[in-house]
């Protein structure tokens, strides 16, 4: 997932009135902490000429390689990426004494989908150390006259430790209403649930967003129905991205000898 400058404007009364107005015949479960506008800082490097790839939960995804590219920015490695016997994903932050860098994970799929449910289940706890970033997201670079698009399910602390607001499911429009403006809910975790569930449902008009845990009890949901989403949702199709990074590509309390391993069990579209 692209970087973010991790910062949270006040958002004035009259914006938080129509957020309300146009979201909250939607909401279901939970209500975001914060609704923000951030601003984008960079796009992720996609090196579409990597010849590496894997295949996992019956699609083939290409493995990021490259040297002080973002997120983060940071560097990332393809041998901390793994499928398994059982065909589980294995996401893996090492530290490089070489290049006193951390060095990190992302895949995302040689194919571009559309319109559907998208869902990512985790094993392990999600109280990740503060400076580390999940991301479950599609993503369509710039291309061919149309600007990017993202649809993002992320697991952070965004650099502070005891954060607890650590989902975040942002929605980015196509650069339509503002180069810098798109639709951001933050939800708290308080319990470090050892597996779970993170999905979006796209559709033309609407965006769905759900978190459950192992026993299968929502844990933060929400609906975006914006009033134009012929411009405030994405409308074509993305490569689906799965990536672990340190945030803003540095950390002092990062261990730099025991490796961080996150795992995925499944990823499926229906």
């Amino acid at each position: 997932m692209e970087p973010r400058k991790k910062k949270s404007i006040i958002i004035m009364f009259c914006f938080m009135i129509f957020a309300v107005f146009n979201c909250s015949n939607d909401i279901t479960e939970a209500l975001p902490a914060e609704i923000a506008i951030r601003g984008v800082t960079e796009s992720p490097v996609l090196d579409n000429a990597s010849t590496q790839t894997i295949s996992f939960s019956g699609y083939t995804w290409y493995v990021k390689s490259g040297i002080a590219i973002g997120p983060g920015p940071n560097n990332w490695n393809e041998s901390n990426v793994m499928v398994d016997e059982e065909g589980r994903l294995h996401l893996k932050i090492t530290f490089s004494s070489a290049t006193s860098r951390w060095e990190c994970a992302e895949i995302w799929t040689t194919s571009s989908l559309g319109f559907g449910t998208y869902e990512w289940a985790i094993e392990g706890s999600l109280d990740l150390h503060h400076d580390l970033v999940l991301g479950l997201f599609n993503y369509r670079p710039e291309e061919a006259g149309q600007k990017a698009t993202e649809i993002d399910i992320e697991i952070s602390k965004w650099g502070v430790a005891g954060y607890s607001n650590i989902l975040n499911y942002a929605v980015w429009p196509p650069d339509e209403i503002s180069d810098e403006d798109h639709w951001s809910g933050d939800f708290p975790v308080t319990i470090p649930y050892e597996s779970t569930k993170h999905m979006f449902a796209w559709s033309s008009k609407k965006l769905s967003f759900k978190s459950m845990n192992e026993a299968g009890k929502v844990i933060s949901s929400i609906k975006y129905a914006p009033l134009n989403p012929s411009k405030q949702i994405p409308q074509g199709t993305a490569p689906v991205h799965i990536n672990l990074w340190v945030y803003k590509g540095k950390s002092s309390t990062l261990s730099q000898t025991e490796p961080v391993e996150i795992v995925v069990s499944s990823f499926r579209k229906y």
